[in-house]
C-alpha cells in the first residue's frame, strides 16, 4: 500500500503539472478546455463534487477519448473515498480509470496529443525513488 500512496500522490502532482505546463498539443492550446480542467481540479480538491462533475461532463464532451478525462474521474473517485483502501469497492473504478489513462497514453497515434500523452503516461515515472 505505501507504493500505491506514492503513485496516487504522483498522479495528483502530475495533474497539477498537466494544467500548468504550456505546450503545443490540442488540449493545452484550447484555453477554454484548459480553464475547465483547472477549475475542475480546484473543485475536486475543495471536495465540491457536484460542481466537479458538471465541469467533467463538459470536458468529456469535448475530449471523450483523452487521457485527462480518466485522470480527472480517478481523482474524483480518490478524493470522494479518501483514504482509498483496498477494502473500499471504489478502488476498482479508481484503478480502472488510471489504467485506461495509461493505455490511452501508450497507444496514442495522434501526434497532436503527444505532449499530453507524455504527461499523462505516469506509468513510466518511477515513484519508488
Amino acid at each position: 500500500m505505501p507504493g500505491n500512496f506514492k503513485k496516487i500522490i504522483g498522479v495528483m502532482g502530475l495533474s497539477w503539472f498537466l494544467t500548468s505546463v504550456p505546450g503545443n498539443a490540442q488540449l493545452l492550446q484550447d484555453a477554454a478546455a484548459l480553464n475547465l480542467v483547472k477549475e475542475d481540479i480546484d473543485y475536486i480538491y475543495n471536495l465540491q463534487f457536484s460542481n466537479a462533475r458538471k465541469l467533467y461532463t463538459e470536458i468529456i464532451q469535448s475530449y471523450p477519448e483523452h487521457p485527462i478525462v480518466f485522470l480527472l474521474r480517478g481523482m474524483m473517485t480518490y478524493r470522494e473515498n479518501y483514504p482509498m483502501l483496498y477494502t473500499n469497492p471504489s478502488h476498482v473504478s479508481f484503478e480502472e480509470d488510471m489504467h485506461e489513462c495509461i493505455r490511452l497514453s501508450e497507444n496514442s497515434i495522434n501526434p497532436d496529443y503527444e505532449a499530453e500523452y507524455l504527461l499523462a503516461d505516469f506509468k513510466k515515472i518511477n515513484f519508488d525513488k
